[in-house]
């Protein structure tokens, strides 16, 4: 047993009902006539917004949030993990991608699709920055794990140039932005990460010596 409460969402249906439940028990003194124009005022309202939130999120549907909650945008706010990121938006930030003629990313994905099998090279998005594009997904950038929350906080700080989905974004890391000394660190942890993916083994750390020859530390995945 552990503290993970991610099956809420089965139950999320019976809220309405609960709702409308309470609402009866409640005894209001109004005016049966006026009690009644505004029991079909909000209603009418409330099934308007219902259907005007879905037609503009579609077909989205799996990042959709009512107004309550902030709407798709605020979405990550409230829930992660498989409740908004599936990587179902792989294909959109190809789309993105292409159209702006990009050809290359740096990328940490929520999914098992490789971005390679649409023709977009790519290297694994590490901790430390890179000039270039990177593209990341919510569950790592807002940190599903504690591990991913410390990796990417230099990340958060930095505003999107894109938001293909409502579970990936994209970065534009400029040169200017990135210093040589951390730039040949990046560097060799990414080279580290993708020699340990070649390995089938999981990236543990990657360091630097005085002449800037790289090492790598890889360990067997969990």
């Amino acid at each position: 047993m552990n503290n993970i409460n991610i099956g809420v969402r089965h139950i999320l249906p019976v809220y309405p009902f609960l709702i409308v439940f309470v609402s009866k028990v409640v005894n209001v003194e109004i005016k049966e006539k006026m009690k009644k124009n505004i029991f079909s005022c909000c209603m009418a309202l409330l099934i308007l917004g219902f259907v005007l939130s879905h037609l503009l999120i579609m077909p989205q549907y799996l990042a959709y949030f009512n107004v309550f909650a902030g709407g798709p945008e605020q979405g990550k706010e409230v829930l992660l993990d498989s409740n908004l990121d599936w990587g179902q938006d792989l294909k959109r930030v190809v789309s993105y991608l292409k159209k702006e003629g990009i050809e290359e990313v740096n990328i940490k994905y929520f999914g098992h699709e490789p971005i390679e099998y649409y023709g977009i090279k790519a290297h694994e998005l590490g901790c430390l920055p890179l000039p270039g594009i990177a593209v990341i997904s919510i569950n790592a950038l807002i940190g599903l794990e504690p591990y991913y929350a410390e990796c990417y906080a230099w990340l958060r700080e930095k505003t999107p140039i894109a938001m293909p989905g409502y579970s990936v974004y994209v970065y534009d890391i400029k040169e200017e932005e990135v210093d040589e000394a951390t730039k040949h660190k990046a560097l060799c942890e990414q080279s580290c990460r993708e020699k340990c993916n070649d390995r089938f083994l999981a990236y543990e750390k990657s360091s630097l010596d005085e002449e800037n020859v790289c090492s790598c530390s890889c360990k067997k995945v969990e």
